[in-house]
């Protein structure tokens, strides 16, 4: 088996993919075999198994050797995680500027893994803006990290830094109010450029995060972007027509609009059925429906809801049980056993 083969063979082990179990002393064998065949790329594999404790003792302190040997050696993702570590100070002493220059190597010869690291302590530590959208923009330009960002509506890598530069501000960096604004800021950019874009800033304003509270606007960006075919707006819209807090209370146009995003939605769904069960958009969105007014304490803590609505949730899950939706039945029974609108009845 050449070092590739070796390496490949080992990481089937370690995850349990393809046709063998997980079975960690064989995953060591065959990334010390890569190794003896010249796969530097295996340093990093042995040091990831002695970090978290995979057939080995962890050690932490012995996983950054592995990647410090790795790093010096050329390889990308030793020099990644090797960062990794001296960014948090795992291993060996926290080191920021060693940890920033690991990354930037390793995202100058093509590997672009850790950009959003990258970018985030260049924020943070330097204040340098400029230099993080630059790194973001060719991360991007590369297609290497495409699955970083789910949103893709279009092919506008600017938009595509300005949502991960919005997401560092807001997630990465401290909870403050300038940060937040600043993270709001760049959600505002993004709506004015493609308004199929405005779910997260409608979002911050219906939560009056980073911004002062407004429902109105809220409301308008969500029905423009779901409108545009925003998913996500189109979900928020069902919730808010069904509530009735801000407009008028309409089930039916809930209904349509969670239709709609199972409807966009149905190739992603799809995958997750097999071939004995075909995805019905309509009824999923009725399910959805359902589970809205019904909002099982499981799912959803602390709720308080209103006899009204556990009686709505029912009379739906009866009729999904008769278009032959099992998993209405799982539900019904679960009303049944705890006496939720029904009388408790458990041998029901």
């Amino acid at each position: 088996m050449t070092s590739e083969e070796l390496l490949d063979k080992g990481t089937d082990y370690l995850h349990g993919f393809g046709d063998v179990d997980k079975d960690y002393e064989q995953a060591m064998n065959h990334f010390i075999k890569a190794l003896d065949a010249g796969s530097f790329k295996a340093m990093n594999e042995i040091g990831f198994m002695y970090q978290y404790g995979y057939g080995v003792l962890k050690n932490k302190s012995e996983a950054v050797k592995w990647y410090r040997r790795g790093a010096e050696l050329g390889d990308t993702d030793s020099m990644n995680s090797l960062a990794d570590c001296l960014l948090k100070g795992l291993g060996t002493d926290k080191n920021v500027d060693e940890a920033i220059k690991l990354y930037t190597k390793a995202a100058e010869i093509g590997n672009f893994n850790r950009v959003q690291e990258l970018a985030t302590c260049l924020i943070k530590y330097f204040d340098d803006e400029t230099e993080a959208y630059k790194w973001l923009e060719k991360s991007f330009e590369s297609h290497s990290i495409s699955l970083l960002l789910q949103k893709d509506f279009s092919g506008d890598k600017d938009l595509k830094v300005m949502d991960a530069l919005a997401d560092i501000y807001y997630f990465s960096m401290p909870d403050t109010p300038e940060n937040k604004l600043k993270s709001f800021k760049w959600r505002e950019k993004m709506a004015q450029r493609d308004p199929r874009y405005g779910y997260d800033l409608a979002t911050m304003y219906w939560n009056g995060d980073g911004v002062e509270k407004n429902l109105d606007k809220a409301f308008k960006l969500f029905k423009q972007s779901a409108e545009l075919g925003n998913t996500q707006s189109m979900s928020e819209l069902a919730e808010i027509y069904l509530k009735g807090e801000l407009v008028p209370k309409d089930e039916s146009k809930a209904l349509e609009w969670i239709t709609k995003s199972f409807e966009k939605n149905a190739a992603d769904y799809e995958l997750f059925y097999d071939g004995d069960k075909k995805f019905d958009a309509k009824i999923e969105a009725l399910y959805n429906l359902a589970n809205i007014y019904y909002a099982d304490e499981d799912y959803t803590p602390n709720c308080d809801k209103s006899l009204e609505d556990k009686k709505r949730a029912f009379e739906i899950f009866h009729q999904l049980d008769k278009l032959g939706d099992d998993g209405a039945k799982y539900r019904i029974a679960r009303m049944y056993e705890r006496g939720e609108y029904v009388a408790q009845d458990k041998l029901k």
